[in-house]
């Protein structure tokens, strides 16, 4: 795959399709939508997340830090943000947020330069309900 944006973001949305060990309906739907938002045939990225799917799977742990450590690069800020949203939208697609994703959620804030403190606030603002309206007084 070309050294684009476009295979910048399948390489890590596929890496967090990965972190629950399962290539869930929901996250198929999540794909879709970002193949959407960026204005890519819907099949034709489906596709490309199915053949990195394969290819990351068969990859050790130490090989996938090493991949995504090589692929980050050159991706400015805006891109990373970019990139690390749409991983969130498939962390979160099946309604569950587990260690294992946490864990990667982090790790890709750090290969893509995106400051821990802010990683953490933007997997907070993906919960339902918000969890910043508990901090409200209820009048009485």
């Amino acid at each position: 795959m070309a050294d684009t944006k476009q295979s910048k973001i399948v390489a890590f949305i596929t890496g967090a399709i990965l972190a629950d060990g399962t290539y869930e309906e929901s996250e198929k739907e999540a794909v879709s939508m970002i193949a959407e938002t960026l204005e890519i045939d819907e099949k034709k990225f489906l596709k490309l997340v199915d053949s990195e799917y394969q290819k990351q799977d068969a990859m050790s742990e130490d090989d996938l830090v090493d991949y995504f450590n090589e692929i980050s690069e050159n991706i400015n800020e805006d891109d990373a943000y970019e990139i690390y949203q749409f991983c969130l939208q498939i962390v979160f697609a099946d309604g569950f947020f587990c260690k294992d994703e946490v864990a990667l959620m982090v790790i890709f804030a750090e290969i893509l330069g995106i400051d821990i403190s802010e990683a953490i606030i933007m997997m907070i603002s993906f919960t339902s309900p918000p969890i910043f309206d508990n901090f409200e007084e209820e009048e009485e």
